[in-house]
Parts: structure tokens; sequence; C-alpha cells
């Protein structure tokens, strides 16, 4: 849960300062096209992009702290800074192309669903050992007693 909402809160930064930089751009009518990725709005672009992003950063985040748990140190680092780093290049260089939006945004967003698929499983396998164990010794406390017969002799 903690890595969840320090991925949300990461997340949630990301998109606040990429709103943050639109905003000179909003203050008219209409939207605003930019010739390269002329064919989508500026705004509808970097919002699926931003959701792209908060995708892959709550999820890098989940990650990061299962192999932080595990004592898996550079795995997760270097899973999740590999992932991270080459999403923003990715989108960067292909966005100086002419209509790269158009391939940045997809691809993005697959890679985002891919990550939280596998964010989704981690933790969904991480819950069910400590329902598992919790059930375990809760099963201990509350077995009901078993009465000790002594023979006599």
């Amino acid at each position: 849960r903690l890595s969840f909402t320090d991925g949300m809160g990461h997340a949630m930064v990301h998109a606040t300062l990429f709103s943050i930089s639109w905003l000179p751009l909003s203050v008219g009518t209409g939207t605003y096209y930019i010739t390269r990725c002329s064919s989508m709005s500026y705004f509808l672009s970097n919002s699926l992009l931003s959701l792209a992003l908060s995708g892959i950063l709550i999820s890098c985040m989940v990650i990061a702290f299962d192999c932080w748990d595990r004592r898996q140190f550079k795995e997760g680092f270097l899973y999740c800074g590999t992932v991270h780093v080459g999403t923003a290049l990715m989108i960067l260089l292909l966005n100086f192309k002419s209509n790269g939006c158009i391939i940045s945004i997809p691809i993005s967003l697959v890679i985002s669903v891919v990550m939280c698929g596998y964010a989704m499983k981690t933790w969904w396998t991480r819950t069910a050992n400590e329902k598992r164990t919790d059930d375990d010794s809760d099963s201990l406390i509350h077995q009901t007693p078993v009465a000790v017969v002594r023979e006599e002799r």
C-alpha cells in the first residue's frame, strides 16, 4: 500500500507539472495544435502521455518497493530505472519526428498497461502470501482446544 501511494504521489507531481506547463497555451479560444503533431490536439496528446507516465511511475514504485523488501536492490533499480528513463527518452526522441506523437503515445500506453499488469501480479502475490501467513497464525490461536487424556497406571 505504501508503494502504491508513493507512486501515486510521484505521478501526481509529474501530472501537475505537465499541467502547469500547459497553462500559458490554454489562455485563449479553441485548442492548440503544433506542427510536429498536427493530427492531435496538444492537450490531448499531453493528457494521454501523463496518463501513461502515471501508470508507469505507480507500477515502478510497486516493483521497486517489492525488490527492496526482497533485498534485490540492483534488479529493482535497473528494471525501474531502465523503464522510466527508456520511456521518457522514447517519447522525447519520437516527438522530434513529424507526427511522432502518433507512435509514441500508443507505445507508452502499452508499456504502461504491461507495467501495471506486472505490478498488479506482484502486489497480488505479495498480499496473498501475507493473507496466507495471517490465516496460518490465526488458525493457531483460534483452534479448538484438545483434551489431553492421561492414562493412569
